[in-house]
């Protein structure tokens, strides 16, 4: 009788520690070691400039994302321009480092914008916004 007495108070001690190691890792996007965030953006840019001969704006941003509870973290990315008024959305499940980047072909003038957003589950980490104007067509020589 004492032996299955102190397994049960064994497994229940188990139990408690591990829902409040679970709390801990998982609350408000904060890893449960020392109190810093779970994700971060590294580096991130957006640089007008051309292409073959056509404008452009190039992007890049690297982020870390090692937020971990009942889901992986995500990082997501909205782009925007002047001109069409649209926003478009972009959301890729991440754990540890990535960058990710593109040319997008540009519209003299016109003025675009990304945001790019760290979370944990639907709790946003950290965000950055950016814009840039596409340049200036170039003038073919004659």
């Amino acid at each position: 009788m004492r032996s299955s007495f102190r397994l049960v108070t064994l497994l229940i001690t188990l139990v408690a520690m591990l829902a409040l190691a679970s709390t801990a890792l998982a609350k408000n996007g904060v890893s449960g070691g020392g109190g810093a965030t779970c994700g971060t953006i590294d580096a991130f840019s957006m640089t007008p400039g051309y292409t073959d001969g056509q404008p452009t704006i190039t992007w890049s941003a690297t982020t870390t994302n090692n937020c971990f509870d009942e889901f992986t973290g995500t990082t997501a990315f909205n782009f925007w321009n002047s001109e069409t008024n649209f926003t478009f959305r972009s959301v890729y499940g991440q754990i540890g480092t990535r960058t990710y980047g593109g040319v997008i072909n540009s519209t003299p003038g016109i003025t675009y914008t990304i945001t790019v957003q760290v979370q944990s589950k639907n709790k946003l980490i950290t965000s950055e916004t950016k814009s840039a104007i596409g340049p200036a067509a170039l003038v073919p020589a004659a």
